[in-house]
């Protein structure tokens, strides 16, 4: 699914905040509130490639259970999702990628991929019905969990991790999915 899949939804914002309060088993010292951005850095050489550096702003985020994510997107167009799946479903060819990706109103090939692009169920323009896709308790805990993180400019979404302390997430972006990250709570 490409950029046009889920763009132009500026109007909806995503707040599936919980209680907000940290669970006391948690590890003290890990933050109780994480803001995950989406720097961009984009290269190109004339007649040889034009290299897309879209990515999250760390490879690992490391937050208390029952603490809160902020997201902030800092592209002008570009929207994404913050998708759990499970580490083995992650792709991690150029080919897996693209089995990820699919032009609406094609579906991805990836099983998985595919499931969570339908439970966001976009419309025949692309934007998510439900932009936020919760198959456990409120918040982020499992994976089929996903969140949509529109364009910079619309209101970004805040959720809680509802996760238990030790849990271990995987997410990816359904609009680009070779931006991946881990989510460890402690």
């Amino acid at each position: 699914m490409n950029r046009r899949a889920f763009a132009g939804l500026a109007a909806v914002v995503v707040a599936a905040t919980g209680t907000g309060t940290a669970i006391a088993t948690g590890d003290a010292s890990a933050p109780s509130r994480v803001t995950i951005s989406t720097p961009e850095s984009t290269s190109f050489k004339i007649n040889r490639f034009a290299q897309e550096g879209l990515r999250w702003n760390r490879d690992v985020y490391v937050i208390r259970s029952g603490g809160t994510l902020s997201f902030k997107n800092l592209q002008s167009d570009e929207p994404h999702t913050f998708s759990s799946v499970k580490k083995s479903q992650l792709p991690v060819t150029r080919l897996r990628i693209e089995r990820c990706s699919a032009e609406p109103p094609a579906l991805p090939k990836n099983r998985a991929c595919r499931a969570l692009v339908k439970a966001h169920a976009p419309n025949s323009q692309g934007n998510p019905q439900n932009p936020l896709v919760n198959t456990g308790k409120a918040g982020i805990d499992r994976h089929g969990d996903s969140v949509f993180i529109p364009a910079k400019g619309s209101p970004q979404p805040t959720i809680t991790v509802s996760a238990a302390p030790g849990a271990t997430l995987h997410f990816l972006c359904l609009v680009h999915p070779w931006m991946q990250a881990t989510l460890e709570v402690r």
